[in-house]
């Protein structure tokens, strides 16, 4: 399992944060090299979702 940690100051309330992050199809708009992202599973985001996405080989040519 590989474990990753990102932080980033925002002027939004946890809430508002959370939920634009919990909807991974917001994914390309956060996160460098992401192409799409749709659920395989029901939204909301809870144990045992699933997704597809697309990603960039190498981000930085975008």
């Amino acid at each position: 399992m590989i474990e990753v940690r990102v932080r980033r100051d925002v002027d939004q309330s946890p809430e508002e944060v959370f939920t634009d992050w919990a909807d991974w199809t917001n994914n390309p708009t956060w996160q460098k090299g992401m192409v799409s992202c749709t659920w395989t599973s029901e939204p909301p985001l809870r144990v045992g979702s699933t997704y597809d996405q697309v990603a960039l080989a190498n981000p930085a040519a975008r």
